[in-house]
């Protein structure tokens, strides 16, 4: 009995050091998952900004990283080409960038694509760090082509001194490997086992079916017999397992049972001692389940530090919900006070935000019964009214009394989301910018010299709405051959030397035009030795105050007045071309070469303190002309900008030495101004709102209006009696009340009949007096036709005439976000697809296969409602989108459809052709993740209807999806 005693005995505390080694390992499990969960994240977000080239988000990330793990645990970030050499290194120096990875295998199992996601890759010695390093990989896409690769270097010797906190005997280790038995810590030793592996024969690596188990063997690093449990961690390949010293373990027990056996062969019939003997044992027993407490109890204290929560979740087979194990930092995430120990989830669901209670609910009751990995991100809202972010998995196992237990991990990620909503909010702001002011946005890649125009500036130049991507040579072949020259030298003066890229030039249009823009730049990524990386610009539509400008400079050389503007050290900067016929060449000289005299100059000279306070002066003088003749100019000074005093000045100068030749000319201009007007392509008219009549108005104006019984002489002056005859919208816009209204550019004027005509308005000003305004008006109703038919054939199918799939795409996602933001119900999608209808082709030629797919485009047509929406996919796939459509009525119509197509054969050249049609249906609700998942949906509710027989309707449901 006693011999069975001790057996008993050493058997309860080996179970008990097997139990808490197990303990350790899940748990050392689920907190090495919830660390690989982090990278992961951190891991995607700067693969993501890399390959969108955007290094302000790079960093960024990369900053964020580095706050949010521990310091010492990241030993570097870097980024490998597609060759496998380093273009990029945290580490500060530039031997960083002289070494490949190439020969890696973190870098060839991306090569090869034999790895999607993150790779946790063999520890290394780092050939820049000369540290042992685990990388953790990513690959790097463009253009759906691999373009590098991703390299997150992390500490293995941080992970070592991590579980080196939770044994305090040197004897007890923990090993975290990969699931090819390749050491990636070791709580001690860890440098004589960087690089090497683990037995084959170890249970982990034979049995891969198992997630966790035990075994007890003699370690070949350091000789020690040990209990092993390990675990593998959820979601990587990884394996995490807790060894307890053997000896140390039965040390309270065995020096008690060798005594107990010596003495028991002496005298077994000392019943006494005997018994004294057993309540020694009792209190050496005692002592090992205290020693066993106080480990649990060391652990506990470690998983309080880890920053997140690990807990236990049992859902018994009742399913009522209770915590076996959760620590006080689950109930501080959840802001609920921790009584000091676990109990039921009653304080923690009703933290739950009421958007995402319901789905995380649902996915614990899937867990349960898949037994699949948990896994969710969602929200907290506090008693305070706080919104947290949360990260949390977990994984099940089925227990003996046919219960679930959860093992899991939660932490708290409102800084990370914080972090990427402020990124997304800047990026809005800055395209909502880019939008308003109607400007176009580019970008080049130097050192790959790739180009990217946005939308707008492929807008401009009438080459539609697409984004186009080229290089320096395309732009080149853009530009104007007289501007050319100057955009190069200014686009190398900018590169080499940071100056200032802004200049004025055109651009070919679609139409073999030229579109006058303001071009700008500035580089705004250098390498470290200045070379240029990236250059950010933007273009300025600037045509029409180019054409402003030039019909400025016109109306100025028909002016039968000599203006001439001069600096403020009195140089001729510009003259008109009266100036010059009267003076001979001007530009650059002097003042004093128009004056007899210099009395004359400085007569003149000495009105400018006037102009410069009030803003003008008027005086007479007479000049001198380049034939040697004197006369004499009335000689009006103004401030080209009134706001600089101290600027140039604008000089009007009438001839004033023969009233009479100055009337004939004054006539003389008039005339020129109103042929010019008569003979202009397109409407003009100058009226005068404060005088109420019309000034000058052309016949092209009157036969644009449409106006009946009006000509240029006629119409002159009838103000009130034209806008009698125009529509309203338009009289308000053309005929203006007010003065001072603001001007129309670019204005478009809808008439009843169809025609679209473009406006653009001037105010006259002269001597800070309202002279009216001049409208131009212009025919577009041909261009605007063109372009709606364009725009039409676009989105059409040309063959059934309903919408293509692009068009039907847009569509589809302008609902999905309606329904989304809640402004429009929930709807639906239904796909449809012809039975056989390789049969009809083959059979009847493809001629008659066009018969058909028209035919039931036009039934799709006359079945639907006008708010439906149906769309040909490609070939014989269609698609109807259903906004605001019950699940009921969605199943009925499109019942009601599948009879109508099967009981209307199409009468087709080859006779009677009878046919069926296959339909998948899908909800389109808040659920709804992205019209892509919803049309992928209904195509596999479609497809279940062609695998069950064909000619019927089939909703899709959740079962598809899991069994797909």
């Amino acid at each position: 009995m006693l011999l069975e005693g001790h057996k008993v005995q050493r058997s309860h505390l080996e179970q008990q050091t097997q139990l808490r080694a197990s303990q350790v390992a899940r748990a050392l499990a689920a907190q090495v998952s919830a660390l690989f969960s982090g990278l992961d994240y951190a891991t995607r977000n700067l693969a993501s900004a890399y390959e969108a080239r955007d290094m302000s988000a790079f960093l960024l990330a990369q900053e964020t990283l580095r706050r949010t793990t521990p310091s010492g645990a990241i030993l570097q970030v870097a980024v490998a080409d597609s060759n496998g050499k380093v273009v990029y290194s945290s580490l500060q120096g530039t031997n960083a960038l002289a070494v490949g990875i190439g020969d890696r295998e973190h870098f060839q199992v991306h090569k090869q694509g034999a790895v999607q996601g993150l790779h946790v890759g063999r520890p290394i010695l780092g050939r820049v760090s000369q540290q042992w390093s685990i990388p953790l990989s990513r690959a790097l896409m463009r253009n759906g082509r691999f373009d590098g690769v991703l390299v997150v270097a992390l500490s293995p010797s941080y992970l070592s001194s991590f579980f080196r906190d939770v044994f305090g005997q040197p004897n007890d280790v923990v090993l975290l490997l990969r699931n090819d038995g390749m050491y990636l810590a070791r709580s001690h030793g860890e440098q004589s086992v960087l690089g090497t592996s683990v037995p084959p024969e170890r249970q982990f690596l034979t049995d891969v079916s198992h997630q966790y188990g035990a075994y007890e063997v003699v370690a070949q690093v350091d000789g020690v017999r040990r209990y092993y449990a390990w675990s593998r961690t959820p979601g990587f390949p990884m394996v995490v397992s807790a060894g307890l010293d053997k000896q140390a373990a039965l040390a309270p027990l065995l020096p008690s049972l060798k005594t107990s056996l010596i003495r028991n062969g002496v005298a077994t019939a000392v019943l006494l001692l005997g018994a004294s003997l057993i309540a020694w044992l009792a209190v050496q027993r005692a002592r090992g389940q205290a020693q066993l407490a106080e480990r649990d109890a060391l652990l506990r204290k470690l998983v309080e530090q880890v920053p997140g929560a690990l807990f236990q979740l049992k859902r018994s087979a009742s399913g009522a919900h209770s915590f076996p194990f959760a620590g006080a930092a689950l109930y501080q995430l959840h802001g609920v006070r921790f009584a000091g120990s676990p109990g039921d989830t009653t304080d923690l669901v009703p933290m739950l935000h009421p958007d995402d209670a319901h789905r995380v609910l649902h996915s614990v009751q899937a867990s349960a019964r898949y037994l699949s990995p948990w896994e969710q991100i969602y929200r907290l809202k506090l008693a305070n009214g706080t919104v947290r972010w949360m990260h949390g998995h977990a994984n099940p196992e089925r227990t003996p009394d046919g219960g679930v237990l959860w093992h899991g991990y939660i932490h708290d990620i409102s800084e990370e989301r914080a972090t990427q909503e402020a990124l997304r909010e800047s990026e809005e702001r800055v395209r909502l910018t880019v939008d308003a002011v109607k400007d176009g946005m580019w970008q080049w890649d130097v050192v790959e010299d790739r180009l990217v125009w946005d939308a707008r500036c492929q807008s401009m130049l009438g080459n539609g709405h697409e984004k186009r991507q080229g290089n320096l040579q395309d732009f080149y072949a853009m530009v104007h051959p007289r501007d050319l020259e100057r955009v190069q030298t200014a686009l190398s003066s900018n590169l080499e030397r940071d100056s200032e890229y802004r200049q004025e030039i055109r651009l070919r249009t679609a139409n073999g035009g030229w579109l006058w823009v303001e071009t700008r730049g500035q580089v705004i990524n250098r390498d470290d030795h200045g070379k240029p990386l990236r250059m950010l610009g933007m273009h300025s539509d600037i045509n029409r105050r180019v054409e402003s400008e030039r019909l400025v400079r016109a109306l100025l050389d028909q002016s039968s007045a000599v203006i001439f503007l001069t600096s403020p050290s009195r140089y001729i900067v510009h003259a008109n071309d009266r100036a010059i016929q009267l003076f001979g060449p001007l530009q650059g000289q002097s003042v004093r070469i128009i004056h007899p005299n210099q009395e004359s100059f400085e007569r003149v000279a000495g009105h400018y303190p006037e102009l410069r306070i009030q803003g003008w002066s008027r005086s007479e003088a007479q000049l001198q002309l380049q034939d040697g003749s004197l006369r004499w100019f009335d000689m009006y000074g103004t401030l080209l900008d009134p706001e600089d005093p101290e600027g140039n000045v604008i000089w009007t100068a009438h001839d004033v030495d023969d009233r009479h030749r100055a009337q004939t000319a004054l006539v003389t201009a008039q005339q020129r101004l109103l042929a010019l007007i008569d003979h202009f392509p397109g409407g003009v008219l100058l009226d005068d709102p404060k005088a109420r009549q019309i000034v000058a108005a052309n016949a092209t104006l009157f036969q644009l209006l449409g106006v009946d019984g009006f000509s240029a002489e006629k119409g002159k002056g009838s103000r009130a009696a034209l806008a009698l005859l125009l529509p309203l919208a338009i009289r308000e816009m053309l005929l203006p009340v007010d003065p001072q209204a603001a001007v129309q550019l670019g204005t478009e004027l809808q008439f009843p009949d169809g025609r679209i005509l473009e406006m653009d308005q001037v105010l006259l000003q002269a001597q800070q007096r309202s002279l009216g305004r001049i409208s131009i008006l212009r025919d577009i109703t041909e261009s605007r036709r063109r372009q709606s038919v364009l725009e039409q054939l676009a989105a059409t199918d040309t063959l059934t005439e309903l919408p293509n799939r692009r068009t039907f795409m847009a569509r589809l996602t302008e609902e999905f976000r309606a329904v989304r933001d809640g402004r429009h119900p929930a709807g639906a999608i239904v796909m449809l697809d012809i039975d056989y209808f390789k049969r009809i082709n083959d059979t009847y030629g493809h001629a008659v296969g066009d018969e058909v797919l028209k035919d039931l485009a036009a039934l799709m047509r006359n079945s639907l409602r006008i708010t439906d929406m149906p769309g040909r996919l490609g070939g014989e796939e269609f698609a109807i989108l259903l906004p605001g459509t019950e699940v009921k009525q969605c199943l009925a119509l499109a019942e009601r459809l599948r009879q109508s197509i099967e009981t209307h054969p199409t009468q087709s050249s080859a006779g009677e052709i009878a046919y069926t049609v296959s339909f998948g249906a899908c909800v389109l609700n808040m659920q709804t993740r992205g019209p892509d998942q919803c049309l992928a949906r209904a195509d596999e509710a479609l497809y279940h209807s062609k695998r069950t027989g064909r000619n019927r309707v089939t909703l899709w449901t959740e079962e598809m999806d899991k069994l797909v």
